[in-house]
């Protein structure tokens, strides 16, 4: 096992799907696909209110950053999956991103750079639809994870993992939840310590400062994906690695600030209380188009948060549109 194949492991709660090549490769969807519905299901506590249906098949979503395929697997019988209430507007606009989203790069990148050496630390509360939680596929209720990294220059460093209670839950999901073996209950916190050049990340060096050699650094780690689920799924994977320093943000911002059809859509609060200003793109790596919501510090340009929705279309998934499948909040 590699460096990312751990990466993407320890991530397993925020993070499904580690390959954006499987959306692209139809033998080895139809492969997995096979081996999925050959395997027993899980085990599971006998359950009152959901139960398996043989015959049929949910479609699961597995989304990456901005990729979405679909997948079947046995599914209990019982109510939505549930997902959390979208990012609340403070003010709507609707105009083009990308000036507004340039000139705060420009304002960010004469900001002055760290003297010492960066020690990162981050924080991030996460959630994606079917996190594997405590090894179990929970769609009945929301489990947050809390994941916190403190990284040294040295590539040394811890990573911490709690899992968070169920998000605004009604009665009838907590009683589902327990149903099935209430996965996630445990908040013991997780940690694991690294020695020095061991850290586990997709990146053993910092993100380059300059636009084009930072869209180039991003796209190593996912060949062969189209352009805009490079830039956005880098992003992505970028934040959950790395306290940007500013000319590292400014890079980031001028990055999206280039997406396609990128639309400043005014003023939202994070799930954190901090109210940001609102970039949205809408990105389909060949699957269903997800929403990419980008929640920016308008002074520092950091980024607060991201949400993942879809807006219109959610195929045969067990979602009423729109439908939040995804967050990330930076602490």
């Amino acid at each position: 096992m590699n460096d990312a194949d751990r990466l993407r492991e320890l991530f397993g709660p925020t993070d499904p799907v580690a390959d954006d090549g499987y959306v692209a490769d139809l033998d080895r969807r139809e492969r997995m696909l096979r081996d999925i519905m050959a395997a027993p299901p899980a085990r599971r506590r006998a359950p009152t209110r959901a139960r398996w249906v043989a015959a049929a098949a949910a479609v699961v979503l597995v989304a990456i950053t901005g990729v979405v395929v679909a997948v079947a697997l046995p599914q209990a019988a019982s109510s939505a999956w549930a997902t959390p209430a979208p990012l609340a507007s403070v003010r709507s606009a609707s105009e083009p991103g990308g000036p507004r989203l340039l000139a705060l790069a420009a304002t960010v990148a004469d900001q002055p750079a760290p003297a010492t050496p960066i020690r990162d630390h981050v924080l991030i509360r996460s959630w994606a639809l079917n996190s594997d939680i405590a090894g179990t596929t929970v769609t009945c209720v929301v489990i947050p994870t809390e994941t916190e990294l403190r990284r040294e220059p040295d590539n040394s460093g811890t990573r911490t993992v709690v899992y968070l209670p169920p998000e605004a839950p009604t009665e009838a999901q907590l009683d589902e939840w327990r149903d099935e073996g209430s996965p996630g209950a445990d908040q013991t916190r997780s940690t694991e310590e690294y020695a020095a050049g061991e850290f586990v990340a997709l990146w053993p060096d910092r993100p380059p400062t300059d636009p084009d050699r930072l869209r180039a650094w991003l796209s190593a780690t996912r060949p062969g994906t189209d352009p805009a689920t490079t830039v956005v799924g880098g992003v992505t994977d970028v934040l959950h690695e790395r306290a940007l320093t500013t000319a590292e943000t400014a890079a980031t911002l001028t990055l999206l600030a280039g997406l396609p059809g990128l639309r400043y859509t005014g003023a939202l609060t994070d799930r954190a209380g901090r109210t940001g200003d609102a970039y949205t793109v809408v990105v389909d790596g060949t699957g269903l188009p997800v929403t990419h919501t980008f929640v920016v510090d308008p002074g520092s340009g950091r980024v607060l948060a991201q949400e993942r929705v879809l807006a219109t279309d959610v195929g045969q998934l067990e979602l009423t549109a729109p439908a939040v499948i995804g967050y990330d909040t930076y602490l």
